[in-house]
């Protein structure tokens, strides 16, 4: 969920692509860029993601491309194959 909000603020500030930060069991801190959460959700094809978050990738999906990128399913790994074209179409906007 905190990468589709992430890439939500990217399409507003433009810029580098943004992180999402997560902490271990030892409370250490990491930052990862939103496509290594895409790339890392890709793993989870047997896993259902919350309708919240398939409501957000769609409403985010409408913009782009009049929805081409639309989960095919509510799978964290058709989600994350979502956010990685959704990823791929704003890194290519933000080239031209």
């Amino acid at each position: 969920m905190h990468a589709a909000h992430a890439y939500r603020g990217w399409l507003r500030d433009s810029g580098p692509e943004p992180t999402v930060v997560w902490y271990d069991e030892k409370q250490t801190r990491h930052c990862f860029e939103i496509g290594v959460v895409a790339d890392f959700c890709m793993n989870f094809t047997d896993d259902r993601m919350p309708d919240k978050l398939y409501d957000v990738l769609l409403e985010l999906s409408k913009p782009a491309n009049n929805g081409e990128y639309v989960p095919a399913s509510k799978s964290y790994a058709d989600g994350a194959k979502c956010l990685r074209a959704l990823i791929r179409h704003e890194l290519a906007r933000q080239a031209k």
